[in-house]
């Protein structure tokens, strides 16, 4: 089972994104080994990969074995329609085509930040090959978007666990101070689940922190 990214675009590239974006997507597939299998789609195995004044359109020729094709992935500088607005490529995990497509989605938001932000199924270390390929083509600082958080130490995450247990007491206390109505029984059983909650965010970042 393969991964997913995807975009949200929040307005339309200007000339001189467009221009950059396209100059350094091209100029980072045609740097991978596997430049020769990037193709605009299966109905057109002879066209190449697309980069032009409107949009950027390639997928993969080399089927995974038992996944089938992969997406493709097409990036236009205007928003036409929803499907611009917002889009999606599988990927079928880590591989060239997931190192090609994270690349180029790493640079269009590195170029057009205001026009452009990047989600994904895949961890934070899945995006570090791209990363590295795309940076070694270009010679550009290109970094994780900005809507992936970077893998957290243990110390982080049992310090924001503790944030979180903190703004859950806080909140149940307020919400019960405002509402004096509410019986013993049902205050009671309110604030066992909120304990219960705390308990599993405390234990959680307890084995987060032993496993790391």
């Amino acid at each position: 089972m393969g991964y997913t990214h995807y975009w949200h675009r929040y307005k339309e590239f200007s000339k001189t994104e467009w221009a950059s974006i396209l100059d350094n997507a091209r100029c980072y597939l045609e740097s991978l080994p596997e430049a020769d299998g990037f193709i605009y789609d299966y109905d057109h195995l002879a066209r190449p990969a697309e980069f032009g004044p409107d949009q950027i359109h390639f997928t993969f020729k080399y089927i995974r074995p038992g996944n089938g094709e992969f997406e493709p992935l097409r990036l236009s500088r205007a928003i036409n329609d929803v499907w611009d607005e917002w889009g999606c490529c599988k990927t079928w995990g880590r591989n060239p085509y997931d190192y090609a497509v994270t690349g180029v989605l790493a640079l269009a938001e590195h170029f057009a930040p205001k026009a452009i932000s990047v989600r994904s199924d895949g961890m934070p270390e899945y995006w570090q090959p791209g990363l590295e390929l795309v940076r070694a083509a270009t010679g550009l600082p290109v970094q994780l978007p900005a809507m992936i958080p970077p893998v957290m130490t243990a110390e982080q995450e049992e310090a924001e666990s503790a944030q979180l247990s903190d703004r859950l007491r806080r909140m149940s206390e307020e919400y019960l101070r405002r509402h004096p109505e509410i019986t013993p029984g049902v205050k009671g059983s309110t604030q066992q689940a909120i304990d219960e909650l705390l308990g599993r965010i405390a234990a959680k970042a307890k084995v987060s922190k032993t496993v790391s």
